[in-house]
């Protein structure tokens, strides 16, 4: 079962071709790497995926909706968490949250309580009366991942998620992400730039009992495979996992993850 199906997504600007003819699929709770250099057409892709700009030819399913025929419900079956909060920041992590609570119908009597819970799972509970102006780049970023996940949808789009964060900062992030897979069986689709945040969540799982990530043994890895897609000028160039990637023979796809 794959929560995202693409067969020759392509998109035009003109006679620039942006993404052109890719296909993929993302399995259900997979966390999947979307790398590639500026220009790639990673943000064109995320933008058609999430019905926010129409492609000009092929297909995309999203938990089961087509995002042409069905943008609604396609909106409506994920969470996305943009790389920078830039709206909201007076009110407070509640305030902000309630927002979004109320968008998705979550009955008044129960938005504070799921509210709460949220703002705990990502370790915010302290700060939920401050206004998000004064939170660091990294807690910012964890209240959208609380927003993002209101309603607990089956798949997550995260837009560099710990780009321009600090290493401990990135560290938390990552792990939040690894958290949703392994407690929540949520899938994700992640535009990065770190390759070394793909091969933590590769090599790690997240342990319930300590609530942390936890380094798998050598030369094993977390039974729900994390794969990378590597972009180069709109094409699909590399589709595979870890084990894969370290292996490639490709001159171009190991000096970009050298």
């Amino acid at each position: 079962m794959s929560d995202v199906e693409v067969e020759n997504l392509t998109k035009r600007f003109g006679d620039f071709v942006a993404v052109d003819a890719m296909n993929f699929s993302v399995a259900h709770g997979e966390i999947f790497g979307l790398l590639g250099p500026n220009g790639a057409g990673k943000s064109t892709l995320i933008r058609m995926l999430t019905t926010l700009v129409p492609p000009t030819s092929g297909t995309a399913r999203v938990n089961g909706f087509d995002i042409v025929r069905a943008a609604n419900d396609v909106r409506q079956s994920i969470g996305v968490i943009p790389q920078a909060m830039t709206s909201d920041l007076d009110l407070s992590a509640i305030e902000n949250m309630s927002i979004f609570a109320k968008l998705y119908g979550i009955p008044r009597e129960k938005r504070v309580r799921t509210i709460k819970q949220l703002l705990a799972e990502v370790d915010l509970e302290k700060w939920a009366d401050k206004p998000v102006k004064m939170f660091s780049g990294g807690m910012r970023r964890r209240v959208a991942i609380a927003r993002a996940i209101i309603t607990r949808p089956e798949l997550l789009l995260y837009d560099s998620p710990t780009g321009g964060l600090d290493p401990v900062t990135s560290n938390t992030i990552v792990e939040l992400i690894v958290k949703q897979r392994d407690v929540y069986k949520t899938s994700s689709l992640m535009v990065t730039h770190r390759l070394q945040d793909a091969f933590t969540m590769a090599t790690h799982q997240f342990d319930r009992d300590t609530n942390q990530l936890k380094a798998l043994p050598h030369g094993e890895h977390s039974d729900i495979p994390m794969s990378f897609l590597i972009l180069r000028e709109g094409k699909v160039i590399f589709d595979g996992d870890m084990q894969a990637l370290v292996r490639t023979q490709d001159e171009y796809i190991k000096e970009y993850i050298s």
